[in-house]
């Protein structure tokens, strides 16, 4: 009985979270730290890009502006992430949820990436599918999430020093659907090779304990294994 109660109320979190943020608009102000994130090598060997948690489609908006041959597939719940079809031809937006990673074939894309995504979705569990989907279908990864070390669980609506004493401004409290989960045990458990640099956003909430990771895909180290044998 508890585990029903428990899986009910999970989902009613996921549900309550894809319902807010169907409603909200992101500004996709961050896709250069993405984009700069690249060696030039790495950027002219872009073709196919995804970005999961799109929005409106800005942050692959930049990329195609800076690289137009980039065909680029952006997924979100709400449904503004199609509307940028009608200006670029090579991007493809797909009203959706975490479950629309599926249907891509293995390394499919060169690039997959999220901003500021997977720290807003309650279930760590969904967290790490899409985590693990990313690595199967892009060669490289890119997250740009909030961690704090020795934190994995919900903070919403809580002051920085009821979820670790020590954090700066340590009244502050966090907004609503925000989560703070690990993503070093995710990319280890998955045999990623990664690595990971702060790159705070903002001073509010979640901003200043946001890190930028990179991250080859273990599908990708796989094949080159294979081709070097």
């Amino acid at each position: 009985m508890l585990t029903l109660i428990r899986r009910l109320r999970d989902n009613h979190r996921r549900e309550a979270a894809k319902e807010y943020w169907r409603q909200q608009r992101n500004p996709c102000a961050n896709a250069a730290r993405v984009f700069e994130a690249l060696t030039d090598a790495e950027r002219q060997e872009l073709d196919g890009v995804i970005e999961f948690g799109a929005s409106w489609g800005g942050n692959l908006q930049y990329f195609m502006d800076r690289l137009p041959r980039v065909r680029a597939v952006g997924i979100d719940v709400n449904p503004i992430v199609a509307d940028l079809s009608t200006q670029y031809p090579a991007y493809r937006g797909i009203v959706g949820d975490e479950r629309a990673l599926a249907q891509f074939r293995d390394q499919e894309f060169d690039l997959g990436f999220t901003v500021s995504v997977l720290d807003h979705l309650p279930s760590d569990v969904v967290v790490e599918d899409i985590v693990g989907q990313l690595l199967r279908i892009a060669k490289r990864v890119i997250l740009l999430e909030p961690f704090v070390e020795g934190v994995h669980a919900d903070v919403s609506n809580k002051t920085r020093d009821e979820v670790k004493p020590g954090l700066e401004r340590g009244q502050e409290r966090f907004k609503a659907f925000c989560y703070l989960w690990n993503y070093d045990r995710m990319l280890d458990r998955r045999g990623a090779r990664w690595t990971k640099t702060a790159a705070p956003l903002h001073p509010a909430s979640l901003g200043p304990f946001y890190h930028l990771y990179r991250i080859a895909s273990p599908v990708a180290l796989g094949k080159q294994a294979t081709v070097r044998s």
